[in-house]
């Protein structure tokens, strides 16, 4: 949304005093597979959550053909700008809690000036669960799947991008069931989304206080970068 967040805070309010909508690109919201994750989880079906792992891998000729994706001053760049916020953002939408603490590692270190390629973020969440994310865009082989383990099962999925049917296993200790989803346009669920925003209708698409929280745990990602420490949100 922005580079820092005293900017975001700004484009929320110029939007409010202008009454008009505000929405935030964060496409992975609308990807079905996730959708029936999240209420996975919000039915109890696996218990309490504990532990999240997901992994994203960008086209390795994205950045090459992408200019902006190297310009730190220009757009926050590097893989976590390009990758990396839409995991922070579905992981959190998923869980339906607020991270408490983060901890970052990422090649190269941005204290060396140059945008990272490969990320790992080690998250803790307001109801003590876990979570694990991997993003890069310099691996020409990669998966690009979630796990989520709970106190009554695990949930996974097969790869979530890159396929024509995305696939969704539910696994209880007295049964397991998977459930299948065609591929869709996202990016056309996305603008149809805030043109029902644009209407007054309530969608899953991010909105302005979304986008803010999360150039704030980017923000905090960068401090951990910086200082090699663990930041509280």
């Amino acid at each position: 949304m922005a580079l820092k967040a005293s900017e975001a805070e700004e484009m929320i309010t110029a939007c409010d005093r202008a009454r008009v909508a505000l929405r935030i690109g964060l496409h992975l919201r609308f990807l079905k597979v996730l959708q029936a994750s999240a209420d996975c989880i919000q039915k109890g079906s696996i218990g309490a959550i504990r532990e999240v792992s997901v992994q994203r891998y960008a086209p390795m000729h994205e950045a090459k053909v992408s200019g902006w994706r190297y310009e730190l001053a220009v757009a926050g760049a590097g893989v976590l700008a390009d990758v990396g916020v839409h995991l922070i953002d579905f992981v959190q939408w998923i869980i339906g809690y607020p991270i408490k603490q983060l901890f970052a590692l990422a090649y190269p270190n941005r204290t060396s000036g140059r945008p990272d390629e490969t990320m790992t973020l080690l998250l803790e969440f307001k109801n003590e669960c876990q979570a694990t994310i991997r993003c890069s865009r310099e691996m020409p082989l990669s998966a690009n799947d979630l796990q989520i383990f709970g106190t009554g099962g695990m949930l996974t999925t097969g790869p979530l991008r890159g396929v024509d049917t995305y696939r969704l296993k539910v696994r209880t200790p007295g049964e397991s069931y998977e459930m299948e989803f065609p591929s869709e346009n996202l990016y056309l669920h996305e603008i149809e989304a805030f043109a029902d925003a644009v209407e007054g209708k309530i969608t899953p698409a991010a909105t302005g206080e979304d986008g803010l929280r999360l150039v704030r745990i980017t923000e905090a990602i960068i401090r951990s970068l910086e200082t090699g420490s663990a930041i509280s949100i």
